[in-house]
């Protein structure tokens, strides 16, 4: 509206200097008087036609002066004006420089804990697996356990029941030979479970060993008196609870047997269809190689057919030559084509060459395999197993095992619940990253139009203070104009007053002339005044012409500022929704701390199962103390026994001697119940690791908990920072908008 002011102000100016009364208007007597007029009205005072027109022109050019000092103002309040919206759009450009680079911050605190709960899933599933596995071993042990047990009790039923039938002494030495064998096989079958638990079992097994010794003496002696009868069901009796073991061993041992061969029968069937492919492969590859010679002795067939032809037609050569150049092209086409079957079938001869050889390495390994089950099947009748001290733990570490899965379960579901959202808040945090760089995008763009502005505000300056000193130059001219014209005001009162008197003085003819002349000198002074006036308003016309181009320009500087205001509410608004945004994402980690805390609250209940296991295996110790106390009492019950029994041992040393043979596999047999203790320690040492790493991973569980605290209060900081940044950022805005409400 300024500007349109301004510029009719000048229009008005300009028009007024149009109309006014000029000094040519005023002066020029050849155009507008006759020279008698001006001889005659040589009395007029010449200040009455000039002041007025001087006067005019003076306030004119205060007006002016005055109009361009206030442009000039409001140019400079608006270039201020711009300076300060572009040092406060730096400003929020910086803050928000800051807000992406702690979102991007952010994006990276959850990639690490994206990766570390996957980390921790991953594991879990593993456990999980192995934890699976082993319940399933454990389940098929127990139950060849219990069959196997059965098929025992089932014949030691009909062992007692053919030992019942025997006639009257033999029947009751035999049940007494009966009862301190299996009381000696107890006390065995104690002693190895006391073995498997402590490391004192040499002792114990020493021990065991000569109470054996003198039990084997003792049935000796009574064996000699009894019939060939009794001898072979105390074989039988005494090889009964030997064999228990190894059934469990030998069938766990077949099973695996089966396993392997199932194993070895599949990759020969994968070695059968491989074969299979390769035959098909080979058969096709003779086809194609078959099609190939056929197309090509019919080729050949057809060019001595064309040959014979064109050689009786020679009239037609033209035609035969072309016909020769495609059977030429055919031909080497088909030779193309045969080199690339011969290389196919070279390439099927090598993967032949290859499959030949596979199938020699795969029958090696399958002759590897039968020596390996020969020598397995060889080793199987020397292996024994005994877990019954081992199935009360056993059940207990399944039902332990069935608990940890449980919670396992639970929280693998928390965890993909955990990863979904996760996924989610990442999708999340890629669309506030796209409104991140859109905004971004949009404060460059109106950052070049800042400082397009800045520049075109510059040159504006510049320009304006041009156009000044153009205008005080012109200025400067004008008053010099009005100073030779008043000079020659001045001159002209001094010649009207000089004429006066001379008219008083003298009346003659002469005296005119000397006017005449004088006045022909004035005019020509007041034309070239007049030029310098005019040349005065020429440059007068170009200062107004760049005005309004200024005006032009300052009016599109206007409009690019409100864009950019525009723009700014813009960014205001998209500022707005980031925030919104961030608050949603602080709600879904408030959810993520809760389900955390769950955790937590489970990975404490897997603490106190722990703790529970830990205190079962302390009953367990407690039990095996209390088994070792009730073993030594009856040891020494046994002792006294044997003892009672040295006076028949001393008599029976003749029959000791017919026994001894019986006695060495006795004691083979004991080796290896001793080899099978040992490698049942072994595997109880395996089982107490196995529960170690169990509270390992515990631990590490815990170490991976405390890591994602941490990291959820890092990134809890930084959003509070990024909230406090975008917070200023809105008050900011919230004032620049005031600022320009204002305006």
């Amino acid at each position: 509206m300024s500007l349109e002011r301004n510029e009719e102000r000048v229009v008005e100016g300009t028009e007024g200097l149009l109309h006014k009364p000029t000094v040519e208007t005023l002066l020029q007597p050849e155009k507008h008087c006759p020279v008698d007029l001006i001889t005659h009205q040589h009395n007029m005072d010449v200040d009455t036609l000039l002041k007025p027109a001087c006067d005019e022109i003076k306030a004119q050019l205060r007006r002016l002066k005055q109009r361009l000092l206030n442009d000039y103002r409001e140019a400079d309040a608006t270039l201020q004006a711009a300076k300060k919206r572009r040092n406060d759009l730096g400003d929020l450009l910086s803050q928000l420089q800051d807000t992406k680079y702690h979102q991007e911050q952010k994006n990276a605190n959850l990639d690490c804990a994206l990766q570390d709960f996957e980390t921790f899933e991953n594991e879990a599933s593993k456990e999980l697996a192995v934890l699976q596995r082993e319940g399933e071993a454990e389940a098929a042990l127990t139950a060849l356990k219990r069959a196997r047990i059965e098929s025992l009790q089932l014949e030691l039923g009909r062992l007692t029941l053919k030992l019942h039938h025997s006639e009257g002494l033999k029947a009751q030495e035999i049940s007494e030979l009966a009862t301190t064998q299996r009381a000696a096989w107890c006390a065995d079958d104690r002693a190895r479970r006391q073995l498997l638990q402590n490391r004192q079992g040499d002792v114990i097994i020493q021990q065991l060993r000569t109470n054996i010794e003198l039990i084997k003496k003792c049935a000796a002696s009574d064996h000699a008196a009894a019939d060939l009868d009794g001898k072979e069901r105390q074989v039988k009796l005494s090889e009964l609870k030997a064999t228990e073991g190894e059934m469990a061993g030998v069938k766990k041992e077949a099973k695996l047997l089966h396993s392997r061969w199932d194993n070895a029968l599949l990759k020969l069937l994968k070695v059968d269809v491989e074969l299979a492919d390769v035959v098909s492969k080979r058969e096709e590859t003779e086809k194609k190689i078959a099609v190939a010679k056929r197309e090509a002795t019919k080729l050949r067939e057809e060019q001595c057919i064309e040959y014979e032809h064109n050689w009786k037609r020679g009239h037609a050569v033209n035609q035969a030559l072309d016909r020769s150049q495609e059977t030429e092209n055919r031909i080497l086409i088909a030779k193309e084509h045969l080199d690339e079957v011969l290389e196919a079938q070279k390439a099927t001869e090598a993967a032949t060459a290859e499959t030949v050889a596979k199938l020699q390495q795969h029958e090696a390994a399958r002759k590897d395999a039968e020596r390996h089950i020969e020598e397995l099947l060889i080793q199987k009748q020397r292996i024994t197993a005994a877990y019954d001290t081992l199935e009360t733990k056993f059940s207990n570490l399944l039902e332990a095992d069935c608990e940890v899965e449980s919670s396992l379960q639970a929280t693998q579901q928390e965890l993909r619940t955990a990863k979904i959202a996760t996924v989610e808040k990442t999708a999340q945090i890629a669309d506030l990253e796209t409104d991140i760089l859109k905004l971004q995008a949009a404060l460059q763009v109106c950052q070049r139009k800042l400082e397009a502005i800045n520049t075109n505000v510059d040159q504006a300056e510049i320009d304006v203070h041009a156009d000044l000193m153009h205008l005080e130059a012109i200025q400067q001219q004008i008053d010099g104009v009005l100073h030779t014209l008043e000079q020659r005001t001045r001159e002209l009162q001094l010649l009207n007053m000089r004429k006066q008197e001379r008219e008083e003085a003298e009346q003659k003819d002469n005296c005119t002339d000397t006017l005449n002349a004088e006045i022909q000198r004035l005019r020509k002074e007041l034309s070239a005044t007049e030029d310098g006036r005019r040349a005065a308003q020429a440059n007068w016309s170009q200062a107004q012409e760049r005005l309004l181009v200024n005006s032009q320009r300052h009016f599109q500087l206007t409009q690019t500022l409100a864009d950019a205001e525009k723009k700014s509410k813009e960014t205001s608004t998209t500022h707005n929704r980031v925030l919104e945004s961030i608050k949603e994402s602080e709600m879904d980690i408030l959810q993520l701390k809760k389900k955390l805390e769950s955790l937590q609250k489970e990975i404490s209940q897997l603490d106190f199962g722990l703790n529970d296991m830990s205190k079962l295996e302390t009953i367990i110790e407690n039990d095996l103390t209390s088994q070792q106390t009730q073993h030594s009492t009856k040891l020494n019950a046994l002792r006294i026994a044997c003892r009672s029994k040295e006076t028949k041992i001393v008599t029976a040393l003749n029959r000791y001697t017919k026994a001894s043979t019986d006695t060495t596999t006795v004691d083979i047999r004991l080796k290896e119940i001793a080899a099978q203790k040992k490698a049942q320690s072994i595997q109880i040492e395996e089982n107490k690791k196995v529960l170690k790493g169990g509270n390992k991973k515990a631990n590490e569980l815990h170490g991976q908990a405390a890591g994602l605290r941490r990291k959820l209060s890092a990134v809890h900081k930084r959003r509070n920072t990024a909230a406090v940044l975008l917070q200023k950022a809105a008050v900011a805005s919230a004032i620049d908008n005031s600022d320009r409400y204002i305006k």
